[in-house]
């Protein structure tokens, strides 16, 4: 009987990590630490780190404007998508992520943005990320890594949705962090 949370076969897979709150730098590399002492994503491979301005709700209350550092790390892993993301989440839970509320500061952020040529919608996971082309802050740390790969159901690869953004706001802030023990 196989476990349907693994696989033997391993899955090419794309995250984005953000935050806004405290040592934003040091929260990433705490989040990258977890990731790979849990084995959650194998050979992986980080992109710069990016600053860009928070995205708000109009509504939003004003102390929540401010800027998030931004990365995205791909590997391979052997968790099936589900089982992956309750593992992130763990990591954003076990880092003080508190607010569930959209668009609220976090400590850290993490995402499945990509998972091999998977198409999926789940009341929980969607697969490509339902935002991934059109938010900048995903986007061009992406294409540093990983610019020529396809975005599954679209004509174009990472590269060229970069090109299409009507609006660029990241920044380049840090080389791609050193978290190995």
């Amino acid at each position: 009987m196989t476990d349907a949370s693994t696989s033997t076969l391993s899955s090419f897979v794309l995250i984005g990590l953000g935050t806004n709150l405290g040592d934003r730098y040091t929260n990433l590399i705490s989040a990258l630490k977890f990731i790979e002492d849990h084995k959650l994503i194998e050979t992986m491979i980080a992109s710069p780190v990016y600053e860009t301005p928070a995205t708000l709700a109009p509504e939003s209350p004003k102390e929540w404007d401010k800027p998030f550092l931004n990365m995205c790390v791909m590997g391979t892993t052997h968790l099936a998508p589900g089982k992956l993301l309750q593992q992130l989440k763990e990591c954003e839970d076990k880092m003080g992520r508190l607010s569930p509320e959209r668009w609220s500061p976090r400590v850290i952020d993490i995402d499945v943005l990509l998972y091999g040529d998977y198409q999926l919608e789940t009341p929980s996971l969607t697969i490509p990320h339902i935002q991934f082309t059109k938010r900048d802050f995903a986007l061009v740390p992406a294409a540093d890594i990983a610019p020529d790969t396809s975005i599954p159901g679209t004509p174009h690869s990472i590269k060229e949705w970069v090109a299409k953004l009507t609006e660029n706001k990241a920044v380049f802030y840090a080389d791609p962090p050193r978290w190995h023990s």
